[in-house]
C-alpha cells in the first residue's frame, strides 16, 4: 500500500464496481488472480480501494469477468480521473461519464455527515413542506468555537 495514500470517493467508486463485477461473475479471489496473473491480495486491495487503481488493471479485470464495454467504460474513466481530476476534467470537458455515487451511497460510506445551513432559503421562498422538513430534522449545530446543543 502506498505510504500516506487516502482513497478518494472516485477511487472507492471504482473499487466498488470491481467488487460488484467479481460478485456477479461468481469467481473467487484466487480464480480471478489466476486469470489476470497477479496475487489475490492485489485484487482485494483494489476492491477495497486501499490502493490507487490503474485503468489497465480495470480493463484486465473487466475482460476476466466478461464485463461489457458499456459497463466497463465509466469505471475505466473513473480510474483515469483518480490520477489527476483537474486535468481529466479539462481534457474531457465532462467528468459525468465516470463511475459515480448516489447521495445515499456517499452517506453510507461516510464516517460522519456535516450538514451546513439547513435553512438556506430566505423566508419568502420557503414552502410549508420545506418548513416541515426543517423542523423534522435533528442535527447538532456547530459554531466556530465548538458544538452547541
Amino acid at each position: 500500500m502506498p505510504k500516506d495514500f487516502k482513497s478518494s470517493l472516485q477511487n472507492r467508486a471504482v473499487g466498488r464496481a470491481l467488487a460488484l463485477w467479481r460478485k456477479e461473475s461468481g469467481f473467487s479471489l484466487v480464480e480471478v488472480s489466476e486469470r489476470v496473473g497477479w496475487s489475490p491480495a492485489k485484487t482485494s486491495m483494489m476492491q477495497n480501494a486501499l490502493v490507487p487503481i490503474d485503468d489497465a488493471d480495470v480493463v484486465a479485470l473487466a475482460l476476466a469477468y466478461g464485463v461489457s464495454g458499456v459497463r466497463r467504460k465509466p469505471v475505466v474513466l473513473g480510474a483515469q480521473r483518480v490520477r489527476d481530476p483537474l486535468r481529466f476534467d479539462l481534457l474531457t470537458a465532462d467528468a459525468s461519464s465516470c463511475v459515480g455515487w448516489t447521495y445515499s451511497e456517499v452517506e453510507a460510506e461516510a464516517s460522519h455527515v456535516r450538514a451546513v445551513a439547513l435553512d438556506v432559503l430566505p423566508p419568502l421562498l420557503r414552502t410549508p413542506e420545506y418548513e416541515a422538513a426543517l423542523h423534522g430534522v435533528q442535527v447538532d449545530v456547530v459554531s466556530g468555537c465548538g458544538w452547541i446543543s
